[in-house]
């Protein structure tokens, strides 16, 4: 298991705070990919095409941590937020994290959150936070 320090979210970079001091703990693994997608190329090797992109997973979230998020997302389908996550680059925990502009999407129940329904309180299980298109911010 990756151990995560002092990722941040927020709609604006004057806006971003760590998850912790929203009431959300560190997940428990992530990924991030330079591409959207990588494809073979006609001579054997492949490149990758698009925009990076990353995703925050939690065995368990209560539903006031999930809400978060929802707030975040309002109505919509997906938003335009401000990370501070991890990539694959430098040397050391400190130099793998950058800024990012991100489109984040709803996590639905069965693909990116399943709600546990033997609980007196929501809690949800598997839960996923998607980004994509990253930039630097």
């Amino acid at each position: 298991m990756k151990r995560c320090l002092d990722l941040e979210i927020g709609t604006a970079l004057a806006t971003m705070h760590s998850l912790r001091e929203l009431g959300v703990p560190d997940p428990d693994d992530w990924t991030y990919s330079p591409y959207r997608e990588v494809k073979i190329r006609s001579d054997g090797r492949q490149a990758g095409f698009g925009f990076p992109t990353a995703s925050w997973m939690w065995p368990t979230l209560s539903q006031d941590q999930l809400q978060v998020f929802f707030d975040l997302l309002g109505t919509g389908a997906s938003v335009v937020v401000y990370i501070y996550t991890y990539e694959d680059s430098g040397m050391g925990l400190d130099a793998m994290r950058s800024r990012f502009k991100a489109i984040m999407s709803r996590p639905v129940d069965g693909s990116g959150k399943t709600m546990v329904p033997e609980t007196r309180t929501p809690v949800y299980s598997d839960i996923t936070i998607s980004f994509s298109h990253l930039e630097s911010a």
